[in-house]
């Protein structure tokens, strides 16, 4: 199978770590970079095996490394993951963007991708997607459109909301004022916002993209009072439109699944999504995936694999156990953190 299957961690130093509000540290340290690496060993395991005829990348600007004593490098070589060493050269300014700071690392992997042509398509996801099925259909798809784009619409987001501080118009007036055209009658006045989650394209266009990306980026660095981006979903939103590349052509088969208390929507029909991309569960169900990794009880079959990580992960809905657990670790966070910040004033 001619296809790449990937995701990528950037290890923050304390000059330009910046928050991450699901995980509640600050990205520079080994506590915040332990639940990614976590992340990372559940989706290459579930990746490979659902996808045992794919090549599989793991782009990283540090070295691997030891997880609560468990040898990542001997996942890696046991899962025949080969590891691309990329320097992160895209970030915006501090004083721009507090938080995810290091998302726009993706366009130095489209930038790689570009000029190596190792294979024909290439799909890379954050860390805290789970594979639930084979890549079959997402490479047909890509064989169909060229790129794949997950679209977070207005079912997902209110018509004229900001969405992480930028919103679908502004993307808009953005791409307008970057390639110096004006909207056609009846043109939508809006850029979709797709999901950065998932970057799914042929080599071909990953060539297209690549050319544009400092083209655009520079563009920005020009403007004042003028927002197009300030994450790497917002960037890659202005480039897909400029492409005119169809949107929501990859939500058949990715979903981006909230198991929060205060949010679930997850129906029972999400079973057969090919990829779960569930970020309430990185210090939570990854956590308790990657312990049974390091304990050597996941299983090797595709089928049991998905029944144990839909368990673990709460799909469709939590059990009794996983209750008492996030219900648990949820409370001695809070406490923690009143703790922390009643110390903070009376010591401040």
């Amino acid at each position: 199978m001619s296809i790449s299957i990937g995701t990528w961690f950037v290890a923050d130093l304390k000059e330009n770590e910046t928050a991450f509000p699901q995980v509640g540290e600050r990205s520079s340290t080994l506590a915040f970079q332990d639940v990614y690496w976590r992340c990372v060993a559940c989706f290459y395991v579930t990746s490979v095996a659902n996808n045992p005829r794919a090549r599989h990348v793991f782009y990283t600007n540090t070295h691997i490394r030891s997880v609560d004593g468990f040898d990542m490098q001997a996942l890696f070589d046991r899962l025949g993951v080969e590891v691309i060493q990329l320097p992160i050269t895209y970030r915006l300014p501090r004083d721009r963007v507090q938080s995810w700071g290091n998302q726009f690392y993706i366009l130095d992997v489209i930038k790689h991708i570009a000029g190596n042509a190792s294979t024909e398509k290439f799909i890379i996801l954050d860390s805290d997607c789970v594979w639930n099925s084979s890549v079959e259909k997402l490479s047909a798809a890509l064989d169909e459109f060229g790129c794949i784009t997950y679209t977070l619409g207005d079912e997902e987001h209110e018509p004229n909301s900001a969405i992480n501080g930028i919103t679908r118009r502004q993307m808009r007036t953005a791409l307008n004022d970057w390639q110096h055209i004006e909207s056609k009658p009846g043109e939508d006045e809006r850029v979709e916002y797709n999901g950065g989650e998932l970057f799914a394209a042929t080599h071909s266009e990953c060539k297209i993209l690549a050319s544009m990306i400092d083209d655009l980026w520079q563009w920005q660095s020009g403007q004042q009072n003028k927002r197009g981006f300030l994450e790497e979903a917002h960037f890659l939103s202005i480039l897909y439109a400029a492409r005119g590349y169809k949107n929501f052509t990859a939500n058949p088969y990715i979903k981006r699944m909230w198991t929060t208390f205060k949010v679930n929507n997850i129906e029972k029909k999400d079973l057969e999504i090919d990829i779960w991309h569930l970020p309430a569960e990185k210090k939570s169900g990854f956590r308790a995936a990657f312990r049974q990794l390091v304990d050597g009880n996941l299983p090797d079959d595709p089928s049991r694999l998905s029944t144990y990580f839909a368990r673990a992960m709460g799909i469709p809905r939590r059990s009794a156990g996983k209750f008492v657990t996030d219900a648990s670790r949820k409370i001695n966070e809070k406490t923690i953190a009143f703790l922390s910040a009643k110390n903070g004033l009376r010591t401040g």
